[in-house]
């Protein structure tokens, strides 16, 4: 028995009807969201020049999916650019088997190669798995989009700035 998949890195303007509806039906089994929102969701947060990770079980099964996009910053009073990494999810046929971790390191190679630092939001239970991936838990404040954001922030780069401004969501 082989293990079988494939991985594609597309900018949005690439991205199939077909293919996007599968990364709509994919995120609908982490976020309850109808496929209009989500549809919707995609089209004002990620743009075409930006990109999708995709990682297929098989031709017809996508197993794990994020999104990489352009995201201003601030740092104190620095504005820098980042890349956003966004919408992390795995098929939860596949929560387990490694998906995620081949997930983000691809994510991992192409902020790298890219040289630019990276930025991803999510929910304090997932700290450790981001960690265990090589990212950085940021400890500041941070406002996302002039509002609190209460959960967890983490970089590429270990950041010591006292406060985080994040001009986009992602």
């Amino acid at each position: 028995m082989g293990f079988d998949f494939k991985a594609e890195y597309k900018q949005g303007r690439e991205l199939s009807s077909e293919q996007l509806n599968k990364v709509v039906l994919l995120k609908m089994q982490h976020w309850d969201y109808s496929k209009e929102s989500h549809l919707t969701w995609i089209r004002e947060n990620v743009n075409d020049n930006e990109f999708h990770l995709l990682i297929h079980k098989s031709e017809e099964m996508l197993a794990a999916y994020l999104n990489i996009v352009n995201v201003p910053v601030f740092l104190d009073s620095f504005q820098s650019k980042v890349l956003g990494i966004g919408n992390v999810c795995v098929d939860k046929r596949f929560a387990g088997k490694g998906y995620g971790l081949l997930l983000m390191d691809i994510a991992n190679f192409i902020i790298k190669q890219l040289g630019k630092p990276g930025i991803l939001l999510c929910r304090e239970n997932l700290v450790n798995f981001y960690e265990k991936v090589g990212w950085n838990q940021y400890h500041g404040d941070v406002l996302l989009i002039n509002k609190p954001y209460s959960g967890a922030v983490l970089f590429t780069n270990k950041t010591v700035a006292k406060s985080l401004k994040v001009e986009k969501n992602f």
